[in-house]
């Protein structure tokens, strides 16, 4: 026989369905927020104390949750904790790794809090003990930082301030007494007398540093202008050199011209010395000798000229021109004509 449902009844169970699908996911979904599905390593440590710690309390490393609390009893006069750590952070429970008792503040919930060691420290196995320290209580506080020597220093302090507070209000005391010396002062100042005084109410040295000031900005302009103008300066000293060189190198050259015109001249004047023999020897030769004698002098005048026109040359040059004495002006003479 077959089994047919109505529709009403189809409904219903397909409701019942996503129902029993919705509690599932919400079941692996809390459980996975709670850490039921992780997969735990089972240690234990010893404390002298409980420290109110409670069962499933978390075990925390850097302040992130790694494990739980699993159970507390007590064996002879020792406090056993057993714990519950995940099993990808067992790496970090080694031989120099402690575990303590912490609370976020004095009045929170505790917890255990796990330190880590060093790295090349062996692991500790499973189900194995982990090193503990003991919580310090507010007892153990307040002695390691010595309450009440700190109160009663505090306190010395505070009477000690109390004493300079009305030593300083005393009209006697020295806080006054300083015033009345600095208002002494400065009235003696105003009035110029002293040596600050009169230093003070002295216009003489105020001018006496406005006119060297003055005359300092006064330097400083002329070395900031010479100090622009030094490159025009090694140009032109550069140039001038040059010129010197060029006209040296003329005057070397003049040089040699006229020492070739004098020797011109020696020979020439040696050709009439000869030509005035051969005139006392014989007349026969008159002629002749007449007209080498003219010829003679016209070459001598021109080399006269030609000396005198390097002279003239060598006058003008400024280096010779400077060192030469006063001209005189040559007397006229009249020279005979001859036919």
């Amino acid at each position: 026989m077959d089994l047919e449902f109505k529709k009403r009844e189809k409904v219903v169970g397909f409701f019942i369905i996503i129902i029993c699908l919705l509690l599932i996911f919400s079941f692996v979904l809390i459980g996975r927020g709670k850490g039921l599905f992780k997969k735990y390593v089972q240690y234990y440590t010893v404390f002298n104390d409980a420290y109110n710690l409670q069962d499933g309390a978390p075990v925390k490393l850097y302040n992130a949750d790694i494990g739980k609390v699993r159970d507390i009893e007590l064996v002879e006069d020792k406090v056993r904790v057993e714990l519950l750590i995940v099993d990808e952070f067992k790496k970090k429970v080694r031989k120099s790794s402690y575990v303590t008792v912490k609370s976020p503040t004095f009045i929170g919930s505790e917890y255990l809090a796990l330190v880590t060691g060093s790295k090349d420290s062996p692991l500790i196995p499973e189900e194995g003990q982990i090193p503990s320290i003991e919580k310090k209580s507010l007892t153990d506080l307040m002695s390691e930082f010595q309450v009440e020597k700190t109160a009663k220093k505090f306190v010395e302090s505070v009477q000690d301030l109390s004493d300079i507070i009305a030593k300083l209000k005393s009209d006697k005391g020295p806080f006054f007494s300083v015033l009345y010396d600095i208002q002494k002062i400065v009235s003696d100042i105003e009035k110029g007398k002293g040596n600050i005084g009169q230093i003070l109410r002295t216009k003489t040295i105020v001018n006496e540093i406005s006119v060297i000031l003055t005359r300092v900005e006064k330097i400083l302009e002329d070395v900031s202008l010479a100090s622009s103008k030094t490159p025009y300066t090694v140009d032109l000293v550069n140039k001038n050199l040059e010129r010197v060189d060029s006209i040296g190198k003329n005057f070397d050259e003049s040089s040699r011209s006229l020492n070739s015109l004098l020797n011109d001249l020696k020979k020439r004047m040696n050709d009439i010395a000869l030509i005035i023999k051969n005139i006392e020897k014989g007349s026969g030769d008159i002629p002749e000798i007449t007209k080498s004698a003219l010829d003679s002098i016209q070459e001598i005048r021109f080399g006269v000229k030609k000396a005198d026109d390097a002279i003239q040359a060598l006058q003008k040059n400024f280096l010779i021109r400077n060192n030469l004495p006063e001209r005189k002006e040559p007397g006229q003479y009249e020279s005979d004509t001859r036919p």
